[in-house]
């Protein structure tokens, strides 16, 4: 049985952050999850980077090119930061910032730092190894991990994830999510995606891997959209994305 998640210290906590908080209930897993009305990660993450005093060490997880140092200088005092990716051409650049960035191997050989940010990421993670990814980051992390991932929730897969089709409530809704011609269950590139997330598969695996006595998770569904069928008068509301964050219990978030 999954467990509720509670919103009672984050009610106050995001009501300055512009977020407007709708509880939402699935009907098979029982699920609290809330909307979050913003494009980036960014407010949600400033919020958990600004708890406590002291500069903090972060772990930019599947960094590529493109690393948040810029923007976490900018929010809070960074003691060390690393780039983890497993592209050449993401480790060589970064190390022409000299920003440090080391290939997924060697992460587990880096001191643990206080917050893991992987966004885009865990989607591009094999279901099968899902789980251990998350422990890894749950192993070397002191204070919480921030990830973002593409919601699938309009989408169902078979078992194995190798395909995937629209739920009947979306079957009228011709849009395709720009991910899914990358969905690549099997491949061995990086950049593919290799399996389709949705809050209630996010749930699953973060209470396999997190114990309830030392952590606590949010889930946001983030980046609304809403689609317009003008022929047949109809309309669609979906969100594109999915923002959440794992915490220790001993982070006082109130």
């Amino acid at each position: 049985m999954l467990e509720k998640i509670s919103f009672k210290s984050f009610s106050s906590l995001f009501r300055s952050v512009n977020t407007r908080k709708i509880e939402m209930r699935l009907p098979a897993k029982g699920i609290n999850v809330s909307q979050y009305n913003e494009v980036k990660i960014a407010r949600l993450a400033k919020i958990f980077l600004q708890k406590g005093p002291g500069p903090v060490s972060v772990a930019d997880i599947g960094c590529f090119n493109r690393p948040i140092y810029d923007w976490l200088i900018k929010v809070a005092e960074v003691s060390s930061y690393v780039g983890v990716d497993p592209d050449p051409i993401a480790i060589s650049d970064l190390k022409k910032r000299n920003l440090k960035c080391i290939p997924p191997e060697e992460f587990k050989l880096i001191d643990d730092v206080d917050y893991c940010f992987g966004l885009e990421v865990i989607e591009h993670i094999k279901r099968s190894q899902s789980e251990q990814f998350l422990r890894t980051l749950r192993d070397k992390t002191r204070k919480a991990i921030i990830m973002t991932t593409p919601n699938f929730e309009g989408w169902d897969a078979d078992p194995s994830q190798l395909t995937a089709k629209r739920r009947p409530e979306f079957t009228e809704l011709r849009y395709i999510p720009d991910h899914i011609p990358g969905y690549e269950v099997e491949s061995q590139n990086p950049h593919s995606h290799k399996q389709i997330m949705t809050v209630e598969i996010l749930s699953e695996q973060i209470i396999s891997v997190f114990p309830s006595n030392e952590w606590d998770w949010v889930i946001y569904r983030a980046w609304p959209w809403h689609f317009s069928d003008l022929a047949r008068n109809t309309d669609f509301s979906h969100y594109f994305k999915l923002h959440f964050a794992i915490f220790r219990k001993s982070l006082d978030m109130r």
